[in-house]
């Protein structure tokens, strides 16, 4: 539902080894034509920035950043966003301090652990799904 209301998504996961270029690129890449990828690939850092700085003023995107590791990794990336935009930007993190940074009005979520049982429902649901032909029951393991 979320992605009818956006002309473009982009999902990038940023890691540890926060790469700028690599980060921009991904993000260029996802949100213009498949025919548009080789020119990407051969941008400057500086054109990759401004391609999606122009994009992003424009069009309303949803963009996910996941998994930064740092303020500094934000720092960044962050000059390819324009300060207004009808864009929005979510971004992960195991550091609580990533979130606040970008905005102090940041809606920060907490997802909850999850218990034993729930975590075992999931696990058998993603390893263990109907169709999959296994040689061993559930209590095996």
């Amino acid at each position: 539902m979320v992605r009818r209301h956006c002309s473009g998504f982009a999902w990038v996961f940023v890691s540890q080894e926060c790469r700028q270029k690599h980060v921009w690129r991904v993000m260029l890449q996802s949100l213009r034509p498949k025919n548009e990828e080789q020119r990407i690939l051969e941008m400057t850092v500086s054109r990759l920035q401004d391609e999606l700085f122009k994009l992003l003023e424009t069009e309303k995107c949803l963009i996910v950043l996941d998994d930064i590791w740092s303020s500094a990794a934000w720092e960044l990336i962050k000059p390819a966003f324009p300060h207004t935009s009808g864009s929005k930007v979510l971004l992960t993190s195991r550091n609580e301090g990533v979130g606040l940074h970008p905005d102090l009005k940041a809606v920060i979520f907490r997802p909850r652990c999850l218990t034993y049982e729930e975590s075992w429902e999931v696990f058998q649901k993603i390893a263990l799904f109907e169709g999959n032909d296994i040689e061993f029951q559930v209590d095996d393991l």
